[in-house]
């Protein structure tokens, strides 16, 4: 982490204070600095703190269907324990395929390394598979992150053309993934705005990551079916038929 005049200094060595195969959480001793490059809270007043850095980079997968605005997206369903213990209830709400890459890393993934974690977990979560071709980066190579003070990147891939495996791998064993199949557009916004209504469920987004990235693959869509239309069209004069 860069120094600056103002804000945050780090102070001696980060430590991990915590890691799996899955997650990372790193304690960074700061001082804060006033504008002046004042240390305004400092270890011999009792004011510095520990900044916590939470890696657990991971792709979110959006298998999409036909265009921006009647097309579909893929969805899951998956009991999520935390969810479980805060409403107090049994919550399956639907969400996009995705998960960590191999292994938790402060160090900011490359563009293969999401690919590659994003085709992994469309198997092993969806059963989907797609050629290499028809898997796209969305946004920035370092990633996304989901709130301005945390550093638990993700990013966005967006796969067209998928089509069922004839043997996937399977969830992990921490997963419980009871329901899956595409919504349209419409469909899925409604499930994060209240709930959707099929039959006797009423199915739930609740993830707000989730909802920004169907967004974000809905409008970069339209970004590519309008750049598509844009193209003009190439004539071979001297193909062409001569009076």
């Amino acid at each position: 982490m860069p120094n600056s005049q103002s804000g945050f200094q780090p102070v001696g060595e980060s430590v991990v204070a915590y890691k799996n195969a899955w997650f990372s959480v790193v304690e960074q001793p700061m001082d804060f600095l006033s504008e002046d490059g004042r240390v305004k809270k400092s270890a011999a007043d009792g004011g510095q703190m520990n900044y916590v850095q939470m890696g657990r980079p991971g792709s979110l997968i959006a298998a999409v269907d036909g265009n921006a605005r009647d097309g579909s997206i893929y969805l899951i369903q998956q009991e999520r324990y935390p969810a479980n213990v805060t409403l107090n209830q049994v919550r399956k709400d639907w969400e996009l395929p995705g998960g960590g890459l191999d292994e938790a890393s402060m160090e900011p993934p490359t563009a293969e390394d999401w690919l590659r974690g994003a085709r992994a977990e469309l198997l092993e979560e969806a059963g989907l598979i797609a050629d290499e071709d028809d898997f796209a980066l969305v946004g920035p190579t370092e990633g996304h992150f989901p709130h301005p003070s945390m550093t638990d990147r993700n990013a966005l891939v967006v796969v067209r053309g998928v089509k069922r495996a004839v043997e996937g791998t399977g969830p992990e064993d921490n997963e419980i993934i009871t329901g899956s199949g595409f919504f349209q557009w419409d469909q899925a916004h409604t499930m994060y705005m209240g709930g959707l209504a099929i039959g006797d469920e009423v199915y739930r987004i609740s993830s707000e990551p989730t909802i920004a990235k169907i967004n974000m693959a809905q409008r970069w869509l339209g970004m590519q079916e309008a750049a598509a239309a844009l193209q003009p069209t190439v004539i071979d004069l001297a193909a062409s038929p001569t009076a």
